[in-house]
């Protein structure tokens, strides 16, 4: 999709702000442009960033905080950002597919939905707290088939880190392609928002002439991005406007087509001009003569002959702090990933919103040519994201339909991350006991699928309880007295208590995460699903 409610000014977008806009009743009523360009008709029930108010705990005392509304959690809002999302989504492909038969509104509604994966993407220095959040938040909107949404999508949902996502996409470049051979390294730098993501991997070539993609090291990143810029940015507004900031807070409208303005200044800064001119709109215009009249009167300027002009030091110096932040964090990053593989990375890929920026591009790409063979921003660097979570979706998801679990049909499988090197022994428990789905310093490939029984222990017993076990021994087979699990999950199990409640549970290994789920040996239903991480990176 690169057309949104209330989009002006960015044609062909194919991102949409964090923003939501709630009515006095607390329901949500617009999302995303639409919320910014409507927050005046209830400037309490706007907010913005809400995403993230799950970083890492360490992380949020460096966030400033945009407020929720009164009686509404950071997690409600990031919930019912997706279901407005979920619903403008599935009402674009109705309206657009005319392959789907519209005969009957309800029927092809439910078409669509079962045919629909959902991909969140999420940064890579989220924790695994962080993203289990942002699954029930998209279990609460009605992404995924449940009790309360069963005519939702049967698909699993899945989560994908936004710098991996990226790397499939990059993968597809000729530049990439023609360079990089077998073993060779390479980073991505994904520039968003909010955050700053880096992973790192590894190209592995295959005999047809294909290739795939293993990751190196633990992705990391900082919290710096377009909106921290931005922030700079009103700092500096604000010693040439007096109180600005009070202003803007009595003129939401008013101050949302300033940053639209500021937005497109920023995107359009090269770094060699004297002065860089942001546009204000026409009361912003009179407030500022109102604050300096007897100044302007002075120097015979009206309120309509007002701009805001920036010089060439304090563009670059809104800019500074956080491209010395990015450059440091690649640097380490690289550094790392060198370390672990003894080879330095060859190609180093910026992608992400703020990439967009041709200052950016041109300071990182000076800043850091002198680390990599080759520095490159592919073509729509702020979709890089969701064209490689279009590709994870499509080629790397498995679509469960019980009792086996089977690849996608007709879909030409991406360049993927094709297993990882556990530096442990895993095991989970079973009613056989402890079962070992890797031992140490040995693949998992991806889209492995482990199977075995499993059963309640009591007549009203509601849920499967498992326990995952690790350690350094190979030979790992039975957990040592007073061994605490590295992790436990528990599945429902929505079945009335007496029947035969006999399951079989699938453990199935993606790219990168774990999903695991329960199908009911009679009925082949497919109980809730329980998704993570790998442990080991």
């Amino acid at each position: 999709m690169t057309e949104y409610p209330g989009q002006p000014g960015h044609p062909n977008y194919i991102k949409v702000p964090t923003a939501l806009l709630y009515d006095k009743a607390n329901k949500p009523i617009a999302f995303g442009w639409e919320a910014e360009n409507k927050r005046a008709t209830n400037p309490q029930g706007f907010t913005k960033r809400f995403k993230l108010g799950i970083a890492p705990k360490n992380m949020r005392e460096k966030i400033a905080q945009y407020p929720t509304p009164p009686g509404i959690t950071q997690i409600q809002c990031i919930s019912d950002y997706l279901s407005m999302l979920k619903d403008f989504a599935l009402d674009t492909v109705l309206r657009t597919d005319v392959r789907i038969d519209k005969s009957d509104p309800v029927k092809a509604r439910e078409t669509v939905n079962r045919k629909t994966q959902w991909v969140i993407t999420v940064p890579a220095i989220w924790t695994e707290e962080g993203k289990s959040e942002m699954r029930a938040a998209a279990n609460r909107a009605g992404m995924t088939a449940s009790g309360l949404f069963p005519r939702a999508s049967p698909l699993p949902l899945q989560i994908a880190l936004e710098p991996e996502a990226a790397a499939l996409r990059i993968s597809r470049e000729d530049d990439f392609q023609d360079l990089m051979k077998d073993g060779d390294t390479f980073e991505i730098l994904d520039i968003g928002g909010g955050t700053t993501d880096i992973v790192n991997h590894r190209v592995k070539k295959l005999p047809d002439g294909s290739y795939d993609l293993q990751e190196v090291i633990k992705g990391a990143g900082a919290l710096v991005g377009g909106s921290f810029i931005d922030d700079v940015f009103l700092e500096v507004a604000e010693t040439k406007i007096p109180n600005l900031s009070q202003f803007s807070k009595d003129n939401v409208a008013v101050h949302q087509k300033f940053m639209d303005n500021w937005d497109a200044a920023k995107r359009g800064f090269v770094g060699n001009e004297r002065f860089v001119v942001v546009e204000l709109p026409a009361a912003l215009k009179q407030f500022w003569f109102s604050q300096c009249e007897e100044e302007f009167l002075t120097q015979d300027r009206e309120a309509d002959d007002l701009e805001l002009s920036l010089t060439l030091i304090e563009m670059k110096e809104i800019f500074e702090e956080a491209l010395e932040n990015i450059v440091r964090c690649a640097l380490a990053q690289r550094d790392k990933s060198h370390t672990v593989t003894g080879v330095l990375p060859r190609v180093l890929a910026l992608v992400g919103g703020l990439s967009e920026s041709s200052y950016i591009q041109n300071e990182l790409t000076a800043q850091l040519r002198p680390h990599f063979e080759l520095v490159f921003t592919p073509p729509k660097p702020g979709g890089a994201v969701v064209f490689g979570a279009t590709a994870y979706g499509l080629g790397q998801t498995l679509e469960l339909r019980p009792p086996t679990a089977i690849i996608l049909p007709g879909r030409k499988a991406p360049p993927k991350i094709d297993q990882r090197i556990m530096r442990k022994t895993y095991a989970i428990n079973s009613i056989h006991g402890l079962v070992v789905w890797v031992k140490a310093e040995q693949p998992v490939p991806a889209n492995y699928v482990l199977e075995f029984p499993a059963e309640p222990e009591t007549e009203h017993q509601d849920e499967l309880i498992f326990e995952i076990y690790s350690s350094e021994d190979p030979n790992f087979k039975q957990a040592a007295p007073g061994q605490k699990a590295d992790l436990e999950f528990h599945l429902a199990l929505p079945l009335a208590p007496g029947q035969d409640r006999f399951v079989n549970v699938k453990v199935c290994f993606g790219g990168t995460h774990i999903t695991i789920e329960a199908v009911n040996l009679l009925t082949n239903e497919v109980y809730p699903k329980y998704e993570l991480k790998f442990l080991d990176k």
